[in-house]
């Protein structure tokens, strides 16, 4: 499941489908903490899902280049998942995380 969200994620990128590519990377960290059996993270995830798609979906249209970026990011957590290695993926993911952060914050202070 998590590879085919990487390929539609592709798509909607190449096609210049932002709108769609934030909704299929939501579902794709909801998937993953659904996954984990973090029913914590996914109420979470659900509830923030809008607040959360307005500010990304902004980031990606102020900075193409971020959304590629985090396409390559969630393609070395699926790398690590696949090869169960959990240190792994929480590195991964956690760098994921920070990367996200910064860009928001570097977005809200260009404007």
């Amino acid at each position: 499941a998590l590879e085919k969200l990487d390929q539609l994620m592709a798509a909607d990128l190449q096609e210049g489908k932002l709108e769609a590519f934030v909704e299929k990377d939501l579902d794709f960290h909801l998937l993953i903490a659904e996954a984990a059996k973090n029913r914590v993270l996914s109420r979470v995830i659900q509830i923030i899902r809008d607040m959360v798609h307005d500010v990304v979906g902004d980031t990606f249209e102020n900075d193409p280049n971020s959304s590629t970026e985090i396409l390559a990011q969630n393609r070395e957590i699926i790398k690590a998942i696949k090869s169960k290695d959990a240190d792994q993926a929480r590195k991964r993911m956690e760098q994921h995380i920070i990367y996200v952060e910064n860009t928001i914050k570097e977005m809200k202070r260009n404007t």
